[in-house]
This record gives structure tokens, sequence and C-alpha cells, in this order.
């Protein structure tokens, strides 16, 4: 994925603050799925999926596949067109080292 689609990404998604998925990330957080999950805001759905070692993560969806980009500690990002959150799943993709 470019630099320019990622900022993208990061633009369009519903805002967190970085000490708030830090804190989900590592499961600090009292309420996970207020960040994670989906959720609709004014420029798509924004879903957000914690997979710590993945390399690679994409939404999956009957409508397509979404490239997700890595937002913070393990947090990956990515916004779907529309504005309910579909049916999903998260395909991640690691490389044996």
């Amino acid at each position: 994925m470019s630099d320019n689609t990622a900022h993208d990404a990061l633009a369009l998604a519903v805002p967190v603050d970085p000490w708030v998925l830090s804190d989900v990330a590592y499961g600090r957080h009292y309420n996970p799925h207020e960040v994670l999950g989906g959720h609709p805001g004014e420029h798509g759905v924004t879903i957000r999926t914690v997979r710590h070692l993945a390399d690679a993560v994409e939404i999956v969806t009957e409508t397509g596949t979404y490239p997700a980009v890595h937002e913070q500690n393990g947090i990956w990002l990515a916004v779907l067109p529309g504005n309910e959150v579909p049916d999903y799943r998260v395909k991640a993709t690691t490389v044996t080292r």
C-alpha cells in the first residue's frame, strides 16, 4: 500500500486519540469495542482490528476486499464505503520469520 493510500485512510477514519489506541492495543481499555470493529462515520465505515503480528490485513466483505493500514501498536484500520457496517471478515497475513 502506498503512503498516500495509508495517509488517506488515516485521514478519513473515525478519529480516536493515540493514547486510547495504545490502551486498546495492550488490553488496558475498559471498553475496547468502543474503538474496535465497525463504526460509521462521515467518510464511510471505519473498521479497526488488533493484529499484533500481522504484516498485512484485509477486510473481506460480500462486495469486495479492502486493504487495511497499520495505525498504531498492532491496530489496523480500513475505511469502507457506505454508512452501515457490513458483514465482514478479517484476513491477516504474517511472514514466517
